[in-house]
């Protein structure tokens, strides 16, 4: 009788230790992952950061451009557009495409001749905006 007892009371022992090593194990991997997405989260935070204060330099340098040219007080509007990039059979490879529609207004651009105008196109995409793989189109508005 007393083998019995002390059988339950080890196998009752054994049962809540794997219990409780099953519950670290879970628990341990579960905060690991979360601690990834949070890294994750993080990182792709300060790509966002780094790239508006890249756009940020980016603009001042047109405005620079554009002031020394004459178009003092230019409205300038910059959009960002991030695509999944897509192979020619519709699949994806997991990377993103971004292009940049700049806008720039100025009283005088439609005083301009075309030859001005691709001029001053010319002097503008000479303005290298560091953000590796993206595109820019102009607008003179």
């Amino acid at each position: 009788m007393k083998i019995r007892q002390i059988a339950r009371k080890y196998s009752w022992t054994l049962l809540v230790s794997i219990l409780l090593m099953t519950t670290v194990v879970l628990g341990t991997s579960i905060s690991s992952f979360g601690s990834d997405r949070t890294l994750s989260g993080r990182n792709s935070r300060i790509i966002e950061l780094e790239k508006r204060e890249m756009e940020r330099v980016y603009r001042q340098d047109l405005r620079e451009l554009l002031n020394g040219a004459g178009f003092s007080n230019s409205g300038i509007n910059m959009t960002r557009i991030v695509q999944l990039h897509e192979q020619v059979d519709g699949s994806n490879d997991g990377t993103f495409i971004t292009s940049y529609t700049v806008s720039i207004h100025h009283r005088r651009f439609s005083e301009l001749s075309m030859d001005e105008i691709n001029d001053l196109l010319g002097d503008i995409a000479g303005i290298d905006l560091p953000i590796v793989g993206s595109t820019v189109t102009y607008k003179f508005l």
